[in-house]
């Protein structure tokens, strides 16, 4: 769904900015929307590259847990820790980054000059 999102937006940017016309990124409206859609796609690499890796990694670890028989190690609890933590501070800054991606394109709307 990320994906798409994505490909949607540089498509509809592609649109709206007739075909990336310099004169529309440097208006206001156009470089308030170019900054946004920055900010969302350095949330979704940042989803990818982090999150998405991490997800895997424990459920492999929580599979291996499994077919063990169910009692985790020492070292697999840490580790399942410590992923844990860096997906919750990297999803903390990429609702940061999504909120003022959000931000930037409701207030692009009044900058638009219409």
């Amino acid at each position: 769904a990320a994906t798409l999102n994505i490909i949607a937006g540089l498509l509809l940017y592609w649109n709206i900015s007739n075909g990336l016309s310099p004169e529309w990124i440097h208006s206001p409206y156009g470089t308030t929307v170019t900054m946004g859609g920055l900010l969302a796609i350095v949330a979704y690499i940042l989803g990818i590259t982090i999150n998405r890796p991490g997800v895997n990694r424990i459920t492999k670890i929580g599979n291996d847990i499994a077919a063990a028989g169910g009692k985790p190690t020492e070292s697999q609890v840490a580790e399942m820790t410590s992923i844990r933590a860096r997906i919750a501070v990297n999803t903390r800054n990429m609702a940061v980054l999504l909120a003022i991606t959000v931000a930037c394109m409701a207030a692009a709307r009044y900058l638009n000059g219409v």
